[in-house]
């Protein structure tokens, strides 16, 4: 099976396609390699990949008008691991414009893609950034979610009200699959509510690699259904 990572230069990317290569699937890994942080890093990563058979890396960012539309019609992927977003709620404060473009455009030009070449699956990796200004603990998947306090955040959820236009019938895509909002969400999914047990006996510092780890988990669970 073919896979399309988007992100594949992040931590989370790099070790889904690990993951994703060792049970023998075809990978190809896009990333624009922004100096959000550092590239040498993300090059870094790329390493531990390129030598891996059936793993590809083209560099390039979403919200380029025509990138995905020639990946997809040379490529041809069978499923979508979408993990590519513009990160940081403090910089989004001060630097807008790759929130619009790669978080908003950028998945825009994504599902487009998605429904007109048609792959069989879609995962979208969600963020829990948008509970916003939300005061009710646990947090819940049912809560509302109308109130985030930061530009990062609302793209966010912009991603999901989007996801779920493109799921109706008169958009026809059909699916997308959200593997998690956060830790400490309980979700229909069996991995989250571990991730959330685990949270509460850990400081502070530590609970946003925990975050990273529930989502690599669950978005490698997604990716067993494909």
């Amino acid at each position: 099976m073919k896979v399309l990572v988007t992100g594949a230069a992040g931590f989370i990317g790099m070790h889904c396609a690990q993951r994703l290569l060792a049970r023998g699937d075809t990978v190809i890994g896009v990333d624009n390699l922004s100096d959000y942080y550092s590239v040498d890093l993300k090059r870094a990563r790329l390493k531990q990949l390129e030598p891996a058979r059936g793993f590809r890396f083209l560099e390039l960012g979403i919200a380029a008008p025509t990138g995905l539309a020639r990946v997809f019609e040379e490529i041809r992927p069978d499923a979508v691991l979408h993990l590519a977003a513009q990160p940081g709620v403090r910089y989004s404060l001060t630097h807008p414009e790759p929130y619009f473009q790669t978080n908003l455009v950028g998945f825009g030009r994504l599902l487009e893609v998605c429904r007109h070449r048609r792959p069989k699956h879609l995962v979208l990796a969600s963020r829990s950034s948008f509970l916003g200004a939300n005061r009710k603990l646990p947090w819940s998947e049912a809560d509302n979610v109308d109130h985030p306090v930061s530009l990062y955040a609302a793209t966010k959820k912009s991603n999901e009200l989007l996801a779920h236009a493109y799921c109706l019938p008169e958009w026809s895509l059909g699916y997308v699959y959200l593997p998690a909002m956060a830790f400490i969400v309980a979700t229909s999914v069996p991995l989250a509510p571990l991730g959330a047990r685990l949270a509460h006996h850990l400081p502070v510092k530590p609970l946003g690699i925990l975050y990273a780890l529930t989502l690599l988990a669950l978005a490698l669970r997604m990716a067993r259904t494909v």
